[in-house]
């Protein structure tokens, strides 16, 4: 856990951000059509922020994947130096990180490792 004296960098509270506004308005659209859709989509469908992910494009990339037949979504944060965290979210909510390699589902949870960055 972090220590209280240690400060999470704006641009990984702005990406975990991103990635948790993502996955509410994925269960918002879930319960309205049993299905998912991109990030496209969802703006278009005018669920979310066109200007979504409002992350410095400089300090993290986010890539998203609707898997087959529109059931389930992961959503992958990449970091650009000087950043080494990776994050993740897909339906169940829970953000995940790694630290220099791609997070996934069975990375740490977000907040509740003693890693976290």
């Amino acid at each position: 856990m972090l220590a209280m004296q240690d400060k999470i960098p704006e641009a990984e509270v702005q990406v975990v951000q991103a990635l948790r506004v993502l996955s509410a308005v994925q269960t918002a659209y879930f319960t309205q059509h049993q299905s998912y859709a991109s990030p496209e989509e969802l703006k278009a469908a005018g669920m979310l922020d066109p200007a979504w992910p409002r992350v410095d494009a400089g300090a993290y990339q986010i890539s998203c994947v609707v898997g087959q037949e529109r059931i389930g979504f992961e959503c992958q944060a990449e970091p650009s130096p000087p950043y080494s965290n990776y994050y993740f979210i897909n339906p169940s909510q829970v953000v995940r990180f790694e630290k220099d390699r791609r997070a996934g589902e069975n990375s740490p949870i977000f907040g509740m490792s003693k890693e976290n960055p």
